[in-house]
């Protein structure tokens, strides 16, 4: 009977862990239901917080590629919202990214105790302060140091706020969904 039940915790186990690729077919709406002017992408292996897939696609587009099957997290930032959501791949997968008006982060960088006009972004997750990849940079501090990043999806986040000049400074936030975060002074020496 021991051999018996072990022999099946290893079947079922075995079977538990497969997942087919599929075809993820990605599209966007805003909250009206309309395709966004423009939305970038990010799809990121849970397991390992890797970027699979990631992209702008052209105005209004759907776009397709192939993905090994497993769990993902999908970020979305659009001209009219953003959103982060769970994408189970198991064959082919068509997913239509909601997107919300999120929550908002504001600040005020400074070096040294001066304000100045830092960069400010929200790096993919798993990525370090890495701003070249399609949702990394969001915004620039105006000439007082204030900035307010909005279209935020909701959930914990590092943003970075810097020059190559200045130095950088990461700094961890929860965003709600519908509320401004409010970081305060954000130096970066």
């Amino acid at each position: 009977m021991r051999c018996a039940t072990f022999l099946l915790a290893v079947l079922l186990a075995g079977c538990a862990g497969t997942r087919e690729p599929g075809v993820v077919t990605l599209s966007a709406i805003d909250s009206m239901g309309r395709n966004p002017r423009s939305f970038n992408f990010a799809l990121l292996d849970r397991e390992t917080g890797q970027v699979v897939w990631s992209g702008i696609p052209a105005e209004s587009s759907t776009v397709r590629n192939t993905v090994k099957g497993g769990e993902y997290r999908l970020l979305c930032v659009g001209s009219t919202g953003a959103v982060s959501m769970e994408v189970d791949v198991d064959g082919d997968e068509s997913v239509t990214a909601r997107l919300s008006t999120g929550g908002a982060a504001r600040g005020e960088a400074r070096a040294g105790g001066k304000p100045f006009a830092a960069e400010v972004w929200m790096p993919i997750p798993g990525r370090g302060t890495d701003r070249t990849s399609a949702l990394s940079y969001i915004t620039r501090a105006d000439a007082d140091g204030h900035f307010q990043i909005d279209r935020l999806p909701p959930g914990k986040w590092t943003l970075v706020v810097g020059t190559n000049a200045e130095g950088f400074k990461q700094v961890d936030v929860e965003i709600f969904e519908g509320k401004v975060a409010q970081l305060g002074y954000v130096d970066v020496r």
